[in-house]
């Protein structure tokens, strides 16, 4: 639910998670994520990332 949060609150044009790996204890952990902001957001997103 926090990526979901994060893809809408953030203004998110894309997020991608690639690899999901499981861990020995059985937690699944994202290796690597990418986040794409939607250009017309800019200026709210700079609040938060400046």
């Amino acid at each position: 639910m926090s990526l979901y949060k994060a893809f809408v609150g953030e203004d998110c044009s894309l997020v991608e998670i690639n690899p999901l790996v499981l861990t020995g204890d059985e937690r699944v952990v994202a290796l690597d994520a990418k986040l794409t902001f939607d250009d017309n957001a800019l200026y709210r997103i700079r609040e938060t990332w400046p």
